[in-house]
């Protein structure tokens, strides 16, 4: 641990650092949890297929309703999705009520007529026109939102832990990280929409050894000058780690130190200047 202008002792981040990680944490796996169970009912849809052909070819034809509609997602060619309740009666005059669920890609049924047909084994069991003559769209549609839903889960897993990754060598380098000094190659106010937001993009430049720099850009009010004519400021990194770096704001934002300290790393930090 190198360091003439922070504390040398090992430093931590703050709580806002630490909640705002959380939440983004608790965000990201949220969203793989959810694609995930996506993913599940698409793979175990590919199931209900074959089980409504079954049906349809062995079983005995029901009177009732279908009160279900087709929600095309992109266009009514490419990808749909048909949803809705079936309402029945078997040989004997039983009731029975379901629903329907399923997608189709490139293709689809005739939603203008309908049939029904039960299970003679399970009456409860039915099977719909709709279904069974869609069965190649809704194989294509199973297997391409599986695979599509499957990526999109690992996907947001691996950007879970990179969040996590991120923070962890975040808090490594508050602790045992080395000053640094980047040098300020440009300082603009940041504008939206005709007003200024009171942050600053900061370019800077750090020397990452072997004649070599690494470009960042930093949006911050203001972060800490440590150099003369305000030419460099202050950072924390692992040496041949450039992409572990804390660059530190006027406010000090993100370490977390005391008051003293405070006081006392301006004061280094304003000697330095000169």
């Amino acid at each position: 641990m190198t360091r003439t202008i922070l504390p040398a002792r090992p430093l931590g981040l703050r709580a806002g650092v630490h909640v705002r990680t959380a939440l983004h944490v608790a965000f990201m796996l949220a969203c793989t949890a959810g694609l995930g169970l996506a993913t599940t009912w698409f793979v175990s849809s590919g199931g209900s297929i074959g089980r409504d052909k079954d049906i349809w070819a062995h079983g005995l034809r029901a009177d009732g309703e279908i009160d279900a509609q087709r929600t095309s997602k992109l266009v009514p060619w490419i990808i749909a999705s048909y949803h809705g309740t079936v309402r029945y009666s078997d040989a004997e005059g039983a009731s029975y009520e379901g629903t329907i669920a399923f997608w189709t890609m490139l293709g689809g049924p005739d939603t203008d007529n309908a049939e029904l047909r039960y299970d003679p084994q399970h009456h409860d069991q039915f099977a719909v026109s709709w279904g069974v003559e869609a069965s190649g769209a809704r194989w294509r549609a199973v297997i391409v939102m599986s695979v599509l839903f499957a990526l999109l889960t690992l996907a947001s897993g691996f950007g879970t832990w990179v969040i996590i990754g991120n923070a962890l060598a975040e808090a490594r380098v508050a602790r045992v990280g080395d000053e640094v000094q980047l040098r300020v190659v440009a300082c603009t106010p940041v504008v939206k929409e005709g007003k200024p937001t009171g942050k600053h993009r900061h370019e800077l430049e750090l020397d990452i050894g072997d004649g070599r720099t690494r470009r960042i850009v930093k949006e911050a009010p203001w972060l800490l000058r440590c150099g003369p004519n305000d030419s460099r400021v202050l950072g924390l990194w692992s040496p041949g780690k450039p992409h572990s770096l804390i660059v530190i704001r006027s406010d000090l934002e993100p370490l977390a130190v005391t008051q003293a300290e405070r006081l006392e790393i301006k004061s280094r930090a304003e000697a330095a200047r000169t």
